[in-house]
């Protein structure tokens, strides 16, 4: 690892290209395992977390959490297992929602204090205005495209008037 870290300081930091035996040897002095799930997989976490903890993840941490219960081949009832989340749940309500059985609002497992939370209060007030679309406008940042415009053509002229 010392030496893989000098290496990488001294090419500036930004990519180190490892042999196949330096990447496996690395991974085995640091641990490392790989694992991955599918679709259902990461709804079948959200749900067993939510169902044995009343706790409500997100997708993305579904995939740390279903790979800390598949153990990654390594035997490890001893080992205490951390995953921390980057991401609200009401992030991905309608990934949530699904996976925990169904079309069930997001208001049903969101708690009291997280509606409170600044970002989660935007994220809260966007869904409920954007169930009315003739509430939204550009005054607010979003843009209605309609089939068949020439959306590129009109983004590009957004973007544009951004610089």
């Amino acid at each position: 690892v010392k030496q893989g870290m000098k290496r990488w300081k001294g090419e500036g930091g930004q990519k180190v290209d490892l042999t196949e035996r330096e990447r496996v040897s690395l991974a085995e002095e640091l641990r490392l395992r790989s694992c991955s799930t599918s679709d259902k997989g990461i709804s079948e976490t959200i749900a067993k977390v939510y169902d044995e903890n009343a706790y409500v993840i997100d997708p993305h941490t579904a995939v740390a959490v279903a790979a800390a219960f598949a153990d990654c081949e390594i035997p490890t009832s001893n080992v205490v297992k951390i995953v921390m989340a980057c991401a609200h749940p009401a992030k991905f309500s309608e990934a949530v929602s699904q996976s925990l059985g169904g079309n069930v609002p997001m208001s049903s497992w969101i708690s009291e204090a997280d509606k409170k939370h600044p970002a989660v209060a935007d994220i809260l007030n966007l869904r409920q205005r954007a169930s009315a679309p003739t509430t939204l406008s550009e005054h607010d940042g979003v843009h209605h495209f309609k089939k068949g415009e020439d959306w590129t053509t009109k983004l590009k002229g957004l973007l544009a008037s951004l610089l």
